[in-house]
């Protein structure tokens, strides 16, 4: 950083210079005000906004677009009355209150009642209020009445004349003081002051008013009784009052017995010079920061360290050990070389030796570690070290040896273990020179980048596992070295003046230093997440925030407090779901954390921050990321997925089920035309077959009726008519010739209507057995029947009477009942002798049935049965003929009512006959 010409001037040297302009961080150069808060934040009064710096490089603007102020421009900053908040009153005389590293703005009564109290607001508004020193909004307003408020309720009421101490509107005492100048009033410690031109600070007790002894570096000061006047600084809102001579800034500080102490804090700056309007001061890290009216920022730290070779050792025996090539050489105090020892081949280049005991030296070389024992000359290996260059070897006594290396780091050799200590974040220690114990339980490291300070207690219990990690802290050139590169190639490597003073050679000088008086800067407590943006737009935070799924990006910013070296500030994180830490990474420079697209669920980002030496010093923030479930992901559409999946199930399913019954319809189509094709050609075949078997039974039936009712009367006609023929010579008897006659003529009627009803048989069969239905009279036809036995049963003496009413409904087969009828008259007329043959009928329930009763031998009880069981369907009509052989007439009778739809009845009467029953449809 550049500092204007001003300030280079002698004294500078005792500090680290820095500036802050428009260049690099501020908004504007004008810094009216500086305050620090709570948190450890530096809020900066600019024109153009409210500033926090962070240390280092960071800032943070608040402005109109952030606060939505109707003016940019910050006037001054103080804090309430209990100094617990800090408040920033805007040109526009708005007021934006601050927290916890952040801003906002407040309404006016908030304002006012967290500022004083409204018991004051009324005085307030008749008098105008000092804010801090200067004030150079007096310079353009007329004041009669000043305010200085002292604490709740309570402030200093200040007239050009007069001095008051009021309580909310009420004043508890007063005192006369004329004065010309309102800006030499100031409050320290709650109590009222004034410096007079001459430099002299009166103070006011009550009534009374005293003037005040000075003390301190300020009355070293060449020009403290000169004629050169004091200025005055005062920043209320830090509680400071700092007194400005001559290029010297001196603060301010009230001691227990009421004198008023001054320290110097930095000299050769010119004030006047560079416009500083605002001065705080860091008693803490010895920094003093300075506002200007125009050049910004500037930051003064004060350096801790000032800047004021043979490498043989001598042990405790006053012998002198040194090297030659791979010799090693003992030399007594006269320089004369008692003892030379020639070393094996690997033992080249010793760079360091150091006495452990008056028998044990350590030799370092670029190949390695060796521990020499003089008594015996062995000579062992440090067993892990095999060529690694070695720098230095420290001990500090005996059991603990400190080892430094060029490109391997630094290692500690304890109780015959080796041990690797892990680096710094930037591997300076790489390469490392030397290693101090200092006596109050550090170890210093000197490398090529700067000079590093660990704990002793951290080193050794990481050694013995009871710690993970390693703090170190670093010194650079800016806290008081000329360069940040240590000399490693001397020995001794360090100058020890008594037990609290320590200098240490570099390439451009001795760096002197006690450390004791060496405090490091670490980090305090306070970390915040105070910026948060989401797809690149702000969002509010929160411990938990609640993000969307598949969000672009997520950008979180830490801001520390920290003024020191960023070197020395270690901020880790690691984001894990579940509750085992993963790999911990360093943050960036600019704090910031980046994310984008997390997995839906909880993510845990735990930030840490390491505060200092000791085990698990740090400070760590937890933020518990919870990115909503996508869609795909959410329990519904699982449900949803699972009910789509059931029912894609079921009507695949179904479907396939609708398939398969499809198949089998189709299949049981096939079946079935292919049984109906089956059945209809097994109906084919079983209607053949019956054609067959009634052909057949029509052929038997042929023959047996041929056989017996044709054949037997042609035979007899044959006989007969031989019989005549023989005895042609011979003249018959008319008698004889009358029988013969007779026996002839009925012998051809019965084969003539046996004939006529086998043809009549036969064409029905032949017609397939079908039947054409008529009404016919029923009474005729039995008259016509008659008509052609009426000889026959005359010639027995048989008479046949026909009962049968006329105009009887029948509905049937003419040509078929005829054959019917004429068969059952025929073996009635045959069976009857000397009798009597009656033919009637009857009609009953949609029935007629046509009897015939003869008075003849009656039939036998197998032809009844026969009759009976063929009328119940239990006889195999098809397979056998009646029982009674004597003819076909019956079973022809039995087949032509079947074709009717008749049923033949028979019985026997008591005493003789037989009574034979047609029953038929009536309609």
């Amino acid at each position: 950083m550049s500092l204007n010409s001003a300030f280079a001037l002698s004294d500078t040297a005792h500090y680290t210079q820095q500036r802050y302009t428009d260049e690099n961080g501020l908004p504007q150069n004008t810094v009216r005000a500086i305050a620090p808060d709570k948190a450890g934040f530096l809020w900066l009064a600019t024109e153009d906004g409210l500033v926090r710096f962070d240390g280092g490089s960071r800032f943070r603007h608040f402005n109109k677009s952030d606060l939505g102020i109707s003016s940019s421009g910050v006037s001054y900053i103080y804090a309430n009355a209990a100094h617990s908040k800090l408040f920033a009153v805007t040109d526009g005389r708005q007021v934006i209150g601050i927290d916890n590293g952040n801003a906002g703005l407040l309404s006016d009564t908030i304002a006012a009642a967290a500022l004083f109290g409204r018991p004051l607001k009324n005085a307030s508004q008749r008098a105008y209020m000092i804010t801090g020193l200067p004030d150079l909004r007096m310079n353009h307003t007329v004041i009669k009445r000043c305010l200085l408020p002292v604490k709740p309720h309570a402030a200093f009421l200040i007239t050009s004349d007069s001095v008051y101490y009021q309580e909310g509107q009420r004043p508890l005492y007063g005192l006369s003081f004329p004065h010309n100048n309102f800006q030499r009033f100031f409050v320290l410690g709650g109590q009222l002051y004034y410096m007079m031109p001459s430099g002299q600070i009166q103070g006011f007790y009550r009534e009374e008013v005293k003037a005040m002894t000075l003390t301190g570096d300020i009355l070293q000061h060449a020009a403290r009784n000169g004629a050169r006047a004091m200025a005055l600084y005062w920043n209320p809102a830090a509680e400071e009052v700092f007194i400005y001579l001559e290029q010297a800034c001196y603060i301010l500080e009230r001691l227990p017995d009421g004198r008023l102490n001054t320290r110097l804090v930095v000299r050769d700056v010119d004030f006047e010079r560079n416009q500083i309007i605002s001065v705080y001061y860091d008693a803490v890290h010895a920094r003093v920061f300075l506002g200007s009216l125009s050049n910004g920022l500037y930051v003064f730290t004060r350096r801790q360290f000032s800047v004021a070779g043979s490498g043989s050792v001598a042990d405790s025996g006053s012998y002198t050990w040194d090297k030659d090539q791979q010799a090693l050489c003992k030399f007594n105090s006269r320089g004369r070389l008692l003892r030379k020892w020639k070393c094996r081949a690997s033992i080249s280049d010793i760079s360091h030796m150091q006495l452990e005991t008056p028998d044990r030296l350590w030799v370092g070389t670029d190949n390695g570690l060796y521990c020499l024992e003089l008594s015996s000359g062995r000579i062992d290996t440090v067993r892990g070290l095999e060529g690694v260059p070695i720098r230095s070897v420290s001990i500090s006594f005996p059991g603990r040896v400190w080892i430094t290396t060029y490109d391997d780091g630094i290692f500690l050799y304890r109780n015959n273990r080796l041990t690797a200590f892990p680096l710094d974040r930037q591997k300076c220690l790489l390469s490392s020179h030397y290693i101090i114990e200092d006596n109050r339980g550090y170890c210093w490291i000197a490398t090529n980048k700067g000079l590093f300070q660990a704990a002793q207690g951290d080193l050794l219990a990481y050694a013995d596992k009871r710690q993970r990690y390693i703090y170190y802290y670093r010194y650079a050139k800016e806290r008081g070295f000329q360069g940040n590169e240590f000399n490693g190639s001397c020995q001794p490597y360090t100058l020890q003046r008594d037990s609290s003073n320590i200098s240490l050679p570099s390439l451009d000088g001795l760096v002197c230093f006690s450390p004791a008086k060496v405090t490091p800067e670490l980090p305090g407590k306070a970390m915040f997440i105070d910026q948060a943006s989401l797809n690149g737009k702000p969002v509010a935070y929160r411990d938990t925030l609640l993000l969307p799924h598949a969000f672009q990006q997520l950008k979180l910013h830490v801001s520390v407090p920290y003024f020191g070296d960023p070197y020395n500030l270690q901020l880790t994180y690691t984001l894990s779901e579940g509750e085992e830490d993963t790999l911990w990474l360093p943050l960036g420079s600019d704090h910031s954390l980046s994310f984008s697209t997390l997995a839906s669920g909880s993510h845990r980002l735990r930030i840490r921050m390491i505060n200092g030496f000791g085990k698990n010093n740090y400070t760590e923030k937890v933020v518990l990321f919870m990115v909503r479930q996508a869609y795909y992901e959410t329990t519904w559409f699982h449900l949803l997925i699972a009910l789509m999946l059931v029912a894609g199930t079921a009507l695949y399913t179904r479907l396939r089920t609708y398939r398969i019954q499809q198949q089998k319809q189709a299949l049981e189509s096939k079946v079935f035309a292919r049984t109906g094709q089956l059945e209809s050609a097994l109906a084919s075949l079983t209607l053949s077959e019956k054609k067959l078997r009634r052909q057949a039974r029509i052929q038997e039936r042929l023959i047996a009726s041929i056989t017996h009712d044709i054949k037997t009367p042609m035979k007899y006609l044959m006989m007969l008519s031989a019989n005549m023929s023989w005895k042609e010579n011979e003249q018959p008897a008319p008698e004889m010739m009358a029988r013969s006659a007779k026996a002839i003529y009925d012998a051809s009627y019965r084969m003539y209507y046996l004939i006529e009803n086998l043809i009549r048989y036969i064409k029905t069969h032949v017609k397939n057995g079908s039947a054409v239905m008529e009404e016919i009279d029923l009474q005729e036809l039995v008259e016509e029947k008659i008509d052609i036995f009426n000889s026959i049963a005359a010639a027995q003496s048989t008479t046949i009477i026909n009962k049968v009413q006329p105009d009887l409904p029948c509905y049937t087969n003419f040509q078929l009942l005829a054959v019917v009828i004429h068969n059952l008259l025929d073996n009635a007329v045959k069976n009857t002798r000397d009798g009597t043959i009656e033919v009637y009928a009857s009609v009953y329930g949609g029935k007629i049935t046509i009897y015939i009763e003869d008075s003849g031998t009656g039939l036998p009880p197998e032809l009844l049965d026969w009759i009976r069981r063929h009328d119940a369907g239990n006889s195999k009509q098809e397979e056998a003929v009646s029982p009674v052989q004597s003819g076909m007439g019956l079973v022809i009778v039995m087949e032509l009512l079947d074709m009717v739809n008749g049923r033949l009845i028979a019985e026997n009467k008591p005493y003789a006959g037989a009574r034979i029953g047609i029953e038929l449809d009536a309609n």
